[in-house]
């Protein structure tokens, strides 16, 4: 009896220890952190969004956080309408790495969001580029690739 309360214990112990950690794998802490967005489709910001008031990114993140999950926020501007303040659409999803890539999948929902698919995208130590779309707001988005770098 002694023996399995000890057992016990250890097993507890152990388990403990284990779930302290970050849960991160290696790769993932090398993709772990905070990327500003630079360009959209090769072409640096601010990107025309091709809409009736020259809607366009004006700046924009990407935090890889713990637990796995994604945030990204994009402030577009609307500067050919008159009185239409400056909105910031959002994302949000879980992330995981394979080989040299992050694979984003985007929860789903919203009015303004920026979505990820389940393409991996290619980093390194200077960044990562995602394909994603812009949703909302009457915009079905085409696909096109957001640089993030760090």
């Amino acid at each position: 009896m002694h023996h399995l309360r000890r057992c016990a214990l250890l097993a507890l112990a152990l388990g403990a220890a284990a779930c302290n950690g970050d849960g991160l794998t290696e790769n993932e802490r090398e993709a772990y952190g905070a990327y500003t967005l630079t360009a959209v489709n090769d072409t640096p910001l601010p990107f025309a969004l091709g809409r009736s008031c020259g809607e366009r990114a004006e700046r924009g993140y990407l935090e890889l956080a713990e637990e796995n999950r994604f945030y990204v926020e994009i402030d577009i501007s609307k500067p050919g309408c008159a009185g239409e303040a400056e909105r910031t659409w959002v994302g949000t999803g879980i992330w995981t790495v394979q080989g040299a890539a992050v694979r984003l999948v985007s929860d789903r929902g919203g009015d303004r969001s920026v979505v990820f698919g389940s393409t991996p995208a290619p980093f390194d130590t200077q960044g990562l580029d995602a394909s994603g779309a812009f949703e909302g707001e009457g915009l079905i988005g085409s696909t096109v690739t957001f640089r993030f770098d760090r």
